[in-house]
């Protein structure tokens, strides 16, 4: 007995699936049925939203940063304080040695690419550090900035203006929206269609 429920236990759940798979085959036939937008409909979405392919003004960056731990000599808060001032200090006097002392003094990752955090968007960073970066010019070095991990020494290299992502750039994940769009329009069409025949 307990075999017999078992076999129709399993024809019940191939039934079930073999069903979902039949919908899922009629829904991916209905999708790849839909025509690709053209070049024309891609860039009337581009010129229509200038907002939504705008990319924030960044700066491009380098960090350095000492930990303060009272379990290490060299990162008590003390030490740790008259470390991150004395490379400040050298820092902003040669701000040309960012790269140099940060690959031998950073206690951050970014230390093996010379402290380089590439652009930053504002909002990116520690609310501390986000505020100072954005307010540097390029050029310039500021700290020791202490938030809740330790002291940081940044470095503004340069500020990357706000800019609208050109076109050319916009246009495959533009093209890619359309279609998803025009996928979902013809799958939920068909089911509207299937549903009136129902009811």
């Amino acid at each position: 007995a307990d075999r017999l429920g078992q076999g129709r236990l399993l024809q019940a759940i191939g039934r079930h699936v073999g069903r979902e798979l039949r919908f899922d085959a009629v829904m991916a036939a209905i999708a790849a049925g839909v025509p690709a937008p053209d070049p024309a409909e891609a860039r009337a979405f581009y010129d229509a939203r200038p907002d939504r392919f705008r990319q924030p003004e960044r700066r491009r960056a380098r960090h350095l940063l000492i930990t303060v731990n009272a379990d290490f000599a060299e990162n008590d808060p003390a030490t740790a304080a008259r470390r991150a001032g004395e490379l400040a200090d050298r820092l902003k006097a040669d701000p040309t040695a960012f790269a140099e002392l940060a690959k031998r003094h950073s206690e951050c990752p970014s230390a093996l690419e010379g402290g380089l955090l590439g652009p930053v968007a504002r909002g990116t960073l520690y609310p501390g550090l986000d505020e100072r970066l954005f307010a540097m010019r390029a050029g310039e070095v500021d700290g020791p900035i202490e938030t809740g991990v330790g002291l940081h020494i940044l470095m503004c290299e340069a500020i990357l203006p706000a800019r609208r992502i050109p076109f050319a750039r916009a246009e495959p994940k533009i093209r890619r929206h359309l279609i998803d769009r025009r996928r979902r329009a013809a799958q939920d069409a068909w089911l509207r269609r299937i549903g009136a025949r129902s009811g």
